[in-house]
């Protein structure tokens, strides 16, 4: 039998690509081990083993030790052993988790791979890299796709570099800094690319630095301290530039002789907006520099405290360079401070100046360079007029920047708008990052389980059918929505208009829609009254709040962090719960675990069970003098006060009846949160009631 030791070589000897190599291998064995000599090497030198494929290799271990010994392949291990042109994949197993990338030198291309594992729930890379850095050398090249990384500082060793390549996919992004190093040359000259596809950059700083190329394409950069290049071209398509807490987007000279070439910078399709920095786009030139934006939207940016300092782009120059600035199809507009600021401009002569040239493009800024030859297409921003639609950058309905765009200034690729939507929505193209779409057609039908509101995405949520309807409407569901669960997105369900919300139910009756918010708000905020029906509302710190009456209707109301149902203002109209189960709803403090209602109430067919509270576990009434409150065929059983009434605790009323009830095993007292309670009644406790009706009812185990 071979010895664990052996057995882990042998593993790792099916790995070597050099099969002669490894037929003339010796080891020193132990002597009493011959049998394993033998084995290991009739191993070595077997026929019939299938060579291991060295051009795809599977991660199989979070460690990142090097050790040919342990029978399982770390990063490290497969980024040494991968062929020139080779995958790196990782196993299931190590779905999430994080990675200590480490530093590695490539002379070769490989790609690492994990977009296999990306979490489709959560939006999460399937892997994620601590630090990370790599030197290239010679055709060197790094792609990384679905994986998340805090850190990642990628070099180029050999400065003259054109082939080397990194390539980012489908990645979660942190802190970037790419560089092609001059260390070993003299004259350094730009080389090397990086290419960025469907990443999301937040947080930290992203640098690229003495790069030929640098692309970004779907792309978004939120919340980080902004993006720096002095590549020698810069490409950004369909990208986002947003709440940046520096300036957004800095294009500095070369950091390495570029010879007679122009340093250029192309924005299309992008978003640059509510960057809080006192600019949102910097260039600076030295030498010769062109930027250009094609239907891109640059507003609501700059400092809120310091708006008279601040500039939405900014062109620079010095040391005898020029700078020249060029805005087609372009909004911008509805900034803080200034929309363009110009700076270095000789009074003595037009050479080496910055240039600031406006084709069909909406701005408050007028002093363009081809303000002469080109008026007619630059449109002055006009702030009482609309343009963008409340809370977002989509064109308004009538906007000042509809139809006035110049298709010809349209690459034959950009086909779609940031937002995927046709670029051309009818004959000519329209300014800015996103063309006009009519909203959907309002609809009371629910379409769709994600809680949102967007009008253009033609689907119809829960939140905004409640919003397009009118009183006495009935909200539905698609049938193809029966079973699902409505997620809340941490915001309650607010209606101001007395209508219905009717869901599914199944041959007993039982709800087939649940509305769930994870315990980050109430269920529903219902301002007028309002119908449920075929509903489960669950998760809310509070399930139904209403201040006018409510109905229940074959719904479930359970596992709500607060009391299940909380009527406020019913009055002579009853709450009603027909064919209802009310279960495990707590309260710490409250009144009515499961239901609290002042004003009249009718309970028939309702389970009410597992809920507490600190009086009225399972009910708790302050009852109306203009209508009865009434239970009939009702059971109430496991309920918990921490006072007054297990089950039920009537503050007052008219006339409170209980008929066919059934009123067993609820409690009252107990220590809650390291204090005792003495309670008061267990099953129904009555303060205050003109009359009280029994009739058919029962009561049992209660404390």
């Amino acid at each position: 039998m071979l010895s664990n030791v052996l057995k882990k070589r042998t593993l790792k000897l099916e790995q070597l690509e050099n099969r002669e190599l490894l037929s003339a291998t010796t080891w020193d064995a132990p002597s009493q081990d011959a049998d394993a000599v033998v084995a290991l090497q009739t191993v070595a030198t077997s026929t019939e083993a299938e060579p291991i494929d060295l051009a795809s290799l599977v991660v199989t271990t979070q460690a990142s030790e090097v050790d040919e010994t342990d029978g399982v392949l770390s990063l490290a291990e497969a980024i040494a052993q991968v062929a020139d042109g080779g995958t790196i994949t990782f196993d299931e197993s190590l779905k999430g988790q994080k990675f200590d990338f480490g530093y590695v030198e490539l002379d070769k291309a490989i790609t690492i791979d994990a977009s296999a594992l990306y979490d489709a729930e959560t939006g999460a890379p399937g892997v994620s890299f601590s630090t990370t850095q790599a030197t290239l050398r010679g055709a060197g090249s790094l792609s990384i796709v679905g994986v998340g990384i805090e850190n990642i500082y990628l070099f180029w060793e050999d400065a003259q570099l054109t082939d080397g390549a990194v390539l980012l996919k489908d990645c979660a992004l942190s802190n970037i800094y790419i560089s092609n190093s001059p260390s070993t040359v003299e004259t350094p000259s730009c080389g090397g690319s990086a290419t960025f596809v469907n990443c999301d950059f937040s947080g930290g700083s992203q640098y690229f630095s003495g790069l030929e190329t640098t692309t970004l394409t779907n792309c978004s950069v939120v919340g980080s301290y902004g993006l720096s290049s002095d590549s020698l071209n810069f490409e950004a398509t369909n990208c986002e530039f947003t709440n940046a807490k520096a300036t957004a987007l800095t294009f500095s000279p070369l950091s390495f002789e570029g010879g007679e070439a122009r340093q250029t910078a192309s924005l299309t399709n992008c978003l640059i907006a509510n960057n809080a920095d006192y600019l949102a786009v910097d260039v600076r030139a030295y030498d010769a520099f062109s930027l250009t934006l094609t239907n891109c939207t640059v507003t609501e940016n700059g400092s809120t405290r310091y708006p008279d300092s601040s500039a939405a782009i900014k062109g620079y120059y010095r040391d005898g360079g020029d700078c020249v600035i060029t805005l087609r199809n372009t909004i911008v507009a509805g900034n803080r401070g200034a929309d363009v600021t110009i700076e270095g401009q000789p009074e003595e002569t037009t050479e080496n100046a910055t240039s600031v040239l406006a084709y069909n493009t909406l701005s408050s800024f007028t002093a363009w360079t081809n303000a002469e030859t080109d008026a007619a297409t630059q449109y002055v921003y006009d702030a009482s007029q609309p343009l963008f639609l409340d809370g977002g950058y989509f064109l308004a309905y009538g906007s000042q920047a509809l139809d006035l765009g110049n298709n010809a200034f349209l690459a034959e690729t950009q086909t779609t708008d940031l937002a995927g939507n046709p670029r051309v929505g009818g004959t000519v193209v329209d300014l800015g990052a996103y063309e006009y779409k009519a909203p959907e057609v309002p609809s009371t039908v629910v379409t769709t389980t994600a809680d949102v509101s967007d009008a253009f995405d033609g689907k119809i949520s829960l939140r905004e059918a409640l919003a397009y309807a009118q009183n006495g409407d009935v909200v539905t569901f698609d049938a193809s929505l029966k079973g699902e669960t409505f997620v809340l997105a941490g915001k309650a369900l607010s209606v101001d208009k007395s209508l219905k919300i009717k869901g599914f139910v199944d041959e007993n009756g039982a709800p087939q829609i649940a509305v769930d918010a994870n315990e980050a708000s109430a269920v529903f905020y219902c301002a007028k009254a309002v119908s449920f029906e075929g509903l489960k509302i669950t998760g809310g710190r509070g399930g139904v709040i209403a201040n006018d009456t409510a109905s229940f209707k074959n719904v479930e109301i359970t596992g709500n962090v607060g009391t299940g149902v909380t009527v406020y203002g019913s009055g002579e109209i009853p709450a009603t719960f027909e064919n209802v189960k009310i279960t495990d709803n707590q309260t710490d403090y409250g009144e009515g675990g499961g239901v609290c209602v002042s004003g009249a109430a009718t309970f028939a067919n309702v389970e009410i069970s597992g809920n507490f509270a600190m009086n009225g576990g399972g009910v708790a009434l302050y009852g109306s003098y203009d209508a009865p409150t009434t239970f009939t065929n009702v059971k109430i059983f496991d309920n918990v006060a921490g006072q007054y009434g297990g089950g039920v605790c009537v503050y007052g009323g008219e006339n409170v009846s209980f008929t066919n009830v059934e009123i067993t095993g609820n409690t009252s007292g107990g220590v809650y949160d390291g204090s005792t309670y003495y309670g008061r009644v267990g099953g129904v406790y009555v303060d205050s009631c003109v009359k009280l009706s029994v009739e058919n009812a029962t009561m049992s185990e209660t404390t």
